[in-house]
Parts: C-alpha cells; sequence; structure tokens
C-alpha cells in the first residue's frame, strides 16, 4: 500500500510540474536556477528531465534535513518517554536514509556518470538521417528581447519544405543554417534528391546514388554528404524491388519528379499508381545476386516482365536486374519494342537460383491438343507428335537467369520459325509435337521441320506462364485466370495468343517461379 501510494503520489507531482512549468513561463513567471541547470521556456523533454530530478533532489535534502532536525527536537522533548524516544528515533533514521538515498543519487549523477543526466546525451540520436544545426532567435512579446536559439535537427524522412535562413517557424527566426556530419550507415542508402522549390518542384538534383544492384559495393562513409541550400528533398531507401524514373537517369533530368517509382509485386495496371505510360529509365535491386568480376551468382535473382496494355497483355519483354531495360528486340518478331513512355503492366518476381533444373520443384506441361490430352486414348496418343507432353521445370536454371524467354518448339540456330536471327537458345521443347515429314519453304526453296500448335498446359506447383504469339503478342496465365480447368488451361484458342480469326500460334513462353 505504501509503494501505491509513493507511486500515486510521484505521477501526481510529475505530472503538476510539467504543468507548472508552461504555466510559469505564461504568467510571465521563471524557474530558479538550480546549481549550472537552468530552465528554459522552450525546453526538450530531457533538459525537463534534467531540471525536475536535480529540482527534486534539493527539496528533497531540504525535506530530509528538517525531519532530522524535528527527530532531535523530539528526542530533546522526549522526557525519558519510552515511545517518544523511539518515535524521534525512527523519524531521525527514516530522514538519515532518505537524505543518503538523495545524496547517493546526486554523486552517481554528477560524479560517477555526469552523462546520464547530460541534456545532450538524452537528446534522441540521429539516425539515418541529416544532422542540422541552426542558429536563430525568439523576441519575447513582453519585452521585445532577442533570445537566442540553437535547434539540433536530424533530417531522416523526406522534407517538402525545409525552413531557409530569413524565414520564421514556431516563433524561430533562422540566423544560421549548419550541415554536420550525416548518420547514414552502408547499404542504407540508395539515392538522395534535392529540390530548389518546396513540395519536391522544380528540376531535381542527385546529389547521392548507389547504383549497384546489390550489397556488394555500398560507399562505407557518407558523412561528408550535404544537402546545401534546398527548398525540399527526398531520400531513397535501398530496398530490393525494381525502381522506375520518368526521366532517362542516363542524364540528369530536365522535368519529371526525379524521384523514383518502387515497387515489388506484379502491377496489372500502373494507372492505379498514376504511373502509366511515365516509365523512361528501369533499375533493380537484388541483394541476393553477387557479382564475381563480371559473372552473377548467388542465393536468388529478380527480374520483371514488362507490358505495354494493362492486365498483363500486349507487347511484352523480359528485363533481368542485372540488364534491365525499357527497349528491347522482341525475341518472336525480330521487332524493336520500346516501353519508354508505353509501359502500363508488370510481372515483377523473386526466384531462388539452382545450378540444375529441379521437377520435384513443380513443372510446366504443354500439350498440342485441347484439355491438357485428357480426352485422348493410349492408341491415338502412340501415332505422331501431336500427342506428345512437353515438361517444363519451374526452377530457373542459368539459361533462365540470362534470358527468361524461350521459343516452344523448333530448331536452335538461324532459319527456324522464329522470325529473330539473334534468337538461338535451345527451345524448351525442341524434339516434341513435330509432324510426320517435312514441310516447304516457299520463300528459301528448301525442306523444314514441321510443329503442332500448343492448345492447352498445366501448371504443376506455384508458377505463372506468358506465352507469346507469332505476332508478338502476350498474355499471362496462373492459377487463378478464368480459362482453367482445376490447373488445367483447357484450350488456347480464341485467347490473346492464340485464335483461328488473326491466324496467332504460340511461340515462346516465360515461366515465372511464385514465393520462392
Amino acid at each position: 500500500m505504501f509503494y501505491r501510494k509513493t507511486l500515486i503520489a510521484t505521477i501526481i507531482t510529475t505530472s503538476l510540474l510539467f504543468f507548472w512549468h508552461s504555466t510559469a513561463f505564461a504568467l510571465g513567471l521563471s524557474w530558479p536556477a538550480i546549481g549550472n541547470v537552468k530552465l528554459e521556456e522552450d525546453a526538450t523533454i530531457p533538459q525537463l528531465v534534467t531540471y525536475f530530478f536535480t529540482f527534486s533532489i534539493a527539496i528533497g535534502t531540504v525535506v530530509m534535513f528538517f525531519l532530522i532536525i524535528k527527530g532531535g527536537l523530539g528526542f530533546l522533548n522526549s522526557q525519558g518517554s519510552p515511545q517518544a524516544i523511539k518515535k524521534a528515533k525512527t523519524e531521525m533514521i527514516g530522514a538519515g536514509i532518505g537524505m543518503a538515498v538523495l545524496l547517493s543519487s546526486f554523486m552517481i549523477i554528477n560524479i560517477i556518470n555526469k552523462d546520464i543526466l547530460n541534456p545532450k546525451q538524452l537528446e534522441t540520436e540521429c539516425i539515418q538521417g541529416f544532422k542540422r544545426t541552426v542558429t536563430g532567435f525568439t523576441v519575447d512579446p513582453n519585452t521585445g528581447e532577442h533570445k537566442k536559439k540553437v535547434i539540433n535537427l536530424c533530417l531522416n524522412t523526406d522534407q517538402p519544405d525545409l525552413v531557409k535562413v530569413g524565414e520564421t517557424v514556431n516563433g524561430v527566426t533562422y540566423e544560421k543554417i549548419e550541415d554536420k556530419e550525416s548518420s547514414f550507415t552502408k547499404c542504407y542508402l540508395r539515392e538522395v534528391i534535392t529540390y530548389p522549390e518546396k513540395d519536391y518542384k522544380g528540376i531535381p538534383n542527385t546529389i547521392f546514388k548507389d547504383g549497384e544492384v546489390n550489397d556488394t559495393n555500398c560507399p562505407a562513409n557518407l558523412a561528408d554528404l550535404k544537402l546545401g541550400d534546398v527548398k525540399s528533398f527526398r531520400i531513397i531507401q535501398k530496398n530490393e524491388g525494381v525502381y522506375f524514373y520518368d526521366y532517362d537517369t542516363s542524364g540528369s533530368p530536365t522535368s519529371g519528379s526525379g524521384s523514383p517509382y518502387y515497387f515489388t509485386k506484379t502491377v496489372e495496371d500502373f494507372n492505379k499508381n498514376n504511373f502509366n505510360d511515365k516509365a523512361q529509365s528501369i533499375e533493380f535491386v537484388s541483394k541476393g545476386i553477387k557479382n564475381y568480376d563480371g559473372y552473377f551468382s548467388g542465393e536468388y535473382y529478380n527480374g520483371a516482365i514488362l507490358f505495354s496494355d494493362a492486365n498483363l497483355r500486349g507487347k511484352c519483354f523480359y528485363s533481368p536486374a542485372i540488364n534491365p531495360v525499357l527497349v528491347k528486340n522482341d525475341k518472336v518478331t525480330g521487332e524493336k519494342i520500346d516501353l519508354r513512355k508505353d509501359l502500363s503492366s508488370m510481372i515483377f518476381f523473386r526466384a531462388t537460383m539452382y545450378l540444375s533444373s529441379d521437377l520435384s520443384k513443380g513443372s510446366i506441361e504443354l500439350f498440342a491438343v485441347p484439355n491438357c490430352g485428357q480426352d485422348i486414348t493410349g492408341t491415338e496418343k502412340a501415332k505422331d507428335g501431336k500427342y506428345d507432353v512437353c515438361t517444363i521445370p519451374i526452377t530457373p536454371t542459368a539459361i533462365e537467369f540470362a534470358d527468361a524467354e524461350r521459343k516452344i518448339t523448333g530448331a536452335s540456330q538461324a532459319g527456324s520459325i522464329i522470325k529473330n536471327p539473334d534468337y538461338s537458345a535451345e527451345p524448351v521443347c525442341p524434339d516434341k509435337f513435330l509432324k510426320e515429314g517435312e514441310a516447304e519453304d516457299e520463300t528459301n526453296k528448301t525442306t523444314k521441320k514441321d510443329y503442332y500448335n500448343i492448345q492447352s498446359f498445366r501448371i504443376n506447383g506455384s508458377a505463372g506462364v506468358v506465352i507469346k504469339s507469332n505476332a508478338g503478342n502476350c498474355r499471362y496465365f496462373d492459377v487463378n485466370s478464368n480459362e482453367r480447368r482445376g490447373n488445367c488451361f483447357t484450350n488456347l484458342q480464341g485467347t490473346a495468343v492464340s485464335g483461328y480469326a488473326n491466324g496467332e500460334i504460340p511461340q515462346s513462353i516465360m515461366v515465372i517461379p511464385l514465393n520462392q
């Protein structure tokens, strides 16, 4: 009960002291100086704690002193009464113990560890930010007297409206601003972008940028990084994901926000992010990738498949983390795809990197017949390549890491059904779906192998699939797509990548591991 009463009394007393602090200054009064500790009107929380702790020791010492005197007087006036003598001794011993506790506290604070209540030590440490010291003054409303004011700032978040010299904020007129050492740790920062006007307007200036895709060569010492005379700035952390810019990062921006748009997941419509058809540059951060003298390896990698239309459709190509681009020759048609200011949706993925394919992680099965071959009898399956099954491991290998898009069937060299002669990667199904006999090539007056077209496929595991037609049109499929029965996508006819009306047929495939 005693301790509860003591706690309640302490809380009430502390609250009243903090209330009296502001009330006293409002009435034009001031708190007395205790030693070298003085309480100002604009005192911070650490300064208030320092003052009232010292104040409490001073008041407590006076109280204990009078309690000892009271006990001594009681002892002298006891007239031999055992009860009076006992009471007086108890009061003196209690007061003495209290005095010893207060003096011990004072010694601990001021002799053994004098920094415990040092206001400078109690101030919040500036972590991951810019340190600034502002010198200014306030004006006493009653006397008109100027009082010097020194403020230590820690700017560790985006600042839309920095105060400049000559401006007044919260009654403080800024006379001098001095940038101190910044406090950013290694690999924390990706960019710092400053602006000459408030609200991030005007031509942006990137005063720092770590362009490494991983954490291999992050700048170690950023203490000398200074903001300078700017009105607003942004701090961009180095987090894994994809960064889009509305200007060409190979040069200095002359317009645009300058600040990257950061994404870590699939975006089906950039209109919802107010970024449709704005992308001019793309960059990645993938901390799982390690660079060994130009050879990239690691535990996992990031990448994105970019689309010209919303809902993951239209023209598309794969943009890997180690060589991100927004302009690329189409793997199927050979035509240049330029998604600068034409990017509308994106698949972002992060996948574990394996040295070899592993079917235990799942697979994609391709069929040249509808319904994933479920309606075909054993006799029909034995006839020719129409009833073949092509199995593609979901796990990425070195080939997928370098270039995720691969053609489905055909030869690996120029002259295959793929129109782009630069596209020479081994197809995923080189010996599957082959028709009997050979077809005539009227253009080159030669013969070539002919293949059945893919009509259905099955997803066994956690993956998404992008299929591209011979016209270069793309379509994304996963287990949430409508054109499926169970995990089988029963018929590609009539979709954007396959149809009798426009003559499009599936030509290449990209397998995207999910949740790895």
